[in-house]
């Protein structure tokens, strides 16, 4: 009998224990959220990924008197991309030079006074929002001459992916140079600045 008393006193205090609880005011606390990015790096993909590729094709040609140019690029997926992952938004600036003429893979002759015009457009659908990159939308190069620049993002932008469209790129031959029947090739360098080039 004492046993089963004890047991009903515990269960009585503790139940009015529990009423005070409740009975008591309000309190209000607060909580934080926090989250920290370290700088990571800035690169160029100009082919590093199988849906990338900055290579230019411009078709094949019977040689003839209806062969005229300009050439439109035939790759329609020609495009160069920055990666800005520094978290600075210090700008950069991307440029192109064309190291020789065209050249025949056989003979090496050269297709005297070819031009490649790099036309370029920012892919805003693969760009990051917010990128704000700038790119010149007609760049004529000339063989072995300096680089040019075709994007760059100003001080407090580029941050993230910035795509730069160059499937309408195309490839003017002078009617007056003559045609061997090989393939021609050249050599484009990229070259990334971490500052814009304006600064």
């Amino acid at each position: 009998m004492k046993k089963t008393l004890l047991g009903l006193m515990l269960s009585i205090s503790l139940l009015a224990g529990m009423a005070v609880t409740a009975n008591a005011a309000d309190e209000t606390q607060s909580s934080t959220g926090d989250v920290t990015f370290e700088s990571g790096s800035i690169t160029i993909d100009n082919g590093g990924s199988s849906s990338t590729t900055a290579n230019l094709d411009f078709g094949s040609h019977k040689i003839g008197t209806d062969d005229t140019a300009p050439y439109t690029n035939t790759n329609d997926s020609a495009q160069v991309s920055v990666q800005d992952q520094r978290g600075t938004a210090a700008g950069w600036d991307l440029s192109v030079a064309q190291d020789t003429q065209f050249i025949s893979k056989m003979t090496n002759k050269t297709l005297t006074g070819a031009v490649i015009t790099l036309v370029g457009t920012l892919d805003a659908t693969s760009s990051s929002t917010g990128a704000d990159a700038t790119v010149n939308g007609t760049v004529a190069l000339t063989p072995g001459g300096t680089t040019t620049s075709l994007m760059t993002a100003a001080a407090g932008k580029g941050n993230g992916t910035s795509v730069a469209d160059l499937t309408k790129s195309t490839l003017d031959v002078p009617t007056s140079t003559a045609r061997v029947a090989e393939a021609y090739s050249t050599t484009l360098t990229w070259q990334l600045s971490n500052t814009p080039s304006n600064s």
